[in-house]
């Protein structure tokens, strides 16, 4: 290890004077001892240096290891559900529901794969992220394939009868009509209001409670659910304003314009909305997906018999991440998207309502 010269003894100068040799002496000791620091120096550094390339090294695998992780968990999550494809079952309607859950969540998962690679792709090599991204571009493109199998761009087209009763008052009058409809599905485990303009629509108890509750096609309307539905979907909404107590479990928003959305669920999902505004008691962080100049606050909804609504559909009202979105849309971990955005506090709305 000490591969240093050391200079050597001179040959002495008999001649020389005693305190010179002596001198000399001292000096090739000094001069040795500076050698000897520089070069154990030197040889610390070259060993940092490997250190540090090694544990730089090991925590590329290691988010490497866990990137691809993430993403075979997706594609054994798809595995599953094609596995499930075609299952019997009378109920098909939840069926429907739990696939659509299942999808959700395939979508939640891979995009969350996507941005952990995106956020640690400057600590990998240039290589092993144009692999990953090429993995991820084919998995996505099996989502997608799977998803248009599985649900067909056209969703939640429940229709029926619809039967208008007594018209009725809310604190709140904002349209031309009331009207109360009865369960609309054949199974009776579905609820349907569609194609109405200019209407205010009042419905809860057990009309909706526990029920899957469609809404769809609606201008100019507003529609107070009120009770504990098991689902809600809300499709072509224009100029409309929904308010609705507390969901079991999902919501799903698609094709809406210039509204007002007032929910309270389990998890969120908004597709394809524009220039609308959402006050939400969510468990989980909402999601947003091909929508723009949506807006977000928190859930300020009251009406009689809410308590047992919310008691019934199991919701923790402690747990609200109203202003926690994901945008499917937007994988940048470093700006915020422009997609959506939180309401400031004085643009926040309480809505207070009669029973149905």
């Amino acid at each position: 290890m000490a591969d240093f010269f050391v200079i050597k003894d001179a040959v002495v100068d008999a001649s020389a004077p005693a305190e010179d040799t002596a001198d000399l002496a001292g000096k090739r000791e000094v001069m040795n001892q500076r050698l000897a620091e520089r070069r154990e120096r030197e040889l610390k550094e070259r060993e940092g240096k490997f250190d540090d390339a090694h544990e730089g090294q090991h925590r590329a695998d290691a988010i490497i290891k866990e990137t691809k992780d993430m993403r075979d968990a997706v594609k054994a999550k798809m595995a599953e559900i094609e596995a499930e494809e075609g299952s019997s079952g009378d109920d098909r309607v939840r069926q429907q529901l739990s696939l659509t859950e299942s999808l959700d969540s395939v979508a939640v998962s891979l995009a969350a794969a996507e941005k952990h690679m995106s956020q640690h792709a400057s600590m990998l090599p240039i290589y092993e992220v144009r692999s990953l991204q090429a993995s991820f571009k084919d998995v996505g493109n099996q989502f997608h394939a799977l998803q248009d199998r599985l649900q067909p761009k056209k969703k939640f087209g429940f229709s029926g009868k619809r039967n208008k009763k007594t018209e009725k008052k809310g604190k709140e009058e904002v349209a031309t009509k009331t009207s109360v409809l009865a369960a609309s599905f054949d199974d009776k485990n579905c609820f349907s209001v569609k194609g109405k303009k200019g209407e205010t629509v009042v419905v809860g108890g057990s009309d909706v409670s526990g029920k899957d509750v469609s809404i769809g096609d609606l201008t100019d309307c507003r529609v107070h659910v009120l009770g504990s539905p098991s689902t809600l979907h809300a499709t072509g909404l224009s100029n409309c304003t929904l308010l609705c107590g507390p969901v079991r479990t999902s919501v799903f928003v698609e094709g809406c314009s210039d509204s007002v959305f007032a929910l309270a669920c389990q998890q969120l999902r908004v597709h394809s909305t524009t220039t609308t505004r959402f006050f939400i008691h969510v468990s989980t962080k909402a999601i947003v997906e091909d929508c723009g100049a949506v807006s977000f606050g928190p859930y300020d909804l009251s009406y009689p018999g809410m308590d047992t609504d919310y008691d019934e559909s199991g919701l923790d009202r402690s747990v609200n991440n109203w202003d926690k979105v994901e945008d499917f849309n937007w994988l940048a971990s470093d700006k915020a998207s422009p997609n959506w955005g939180v309401l400031p506090e004085e643009k926040w709305e309480k809505f207070e309502l009669e029973a149905a």
